[in-house]
């Protein structure tokens, strides 16, 4: 019979997928604590984008920035809010 040469390639495979099973699935990234998520109309997406293409920079630093701004000006007392409630459907009881 004739001798193999070099190593067998499914030694590495049957090992791997022993270690797999025995620690599991990897595990991912813990998500950032200070992440958050915002709806908003279409068009201020788009605009964002938008902006963000001409900067070449990631949306989330124009967002960032904006929202950084507004809550500058806000506090300093340049952005006065008045909250509005608005009856957006009315129920029968």
């Amino acid at each position: 019979m004739a001798k193999a040469i070099g190593t067998d390639p499914f030694v590495d495979a049957k090992a791997t997928i022993t270690q797999t099973t025995i620690t599991g699935p990897r595990k991912r990234k813990r998500k950032l604590p200070h992440r958050m998520t915002y709806y908003l109309p279409k068009e201020l997406c788009e605009e964002i984008k938008g902006i963000a293409q001409e900067l070449e920079v990631p949306v989330s630093d124009v967002a960032h920035y904006a929202l950084r701004d507004f809550a500058t000006r806000y506090s300093e007392g340049e952005i006065q809010l008045e909250p509005k409630v608005w009856v957006t459907r009315k129920k029968l009881v």
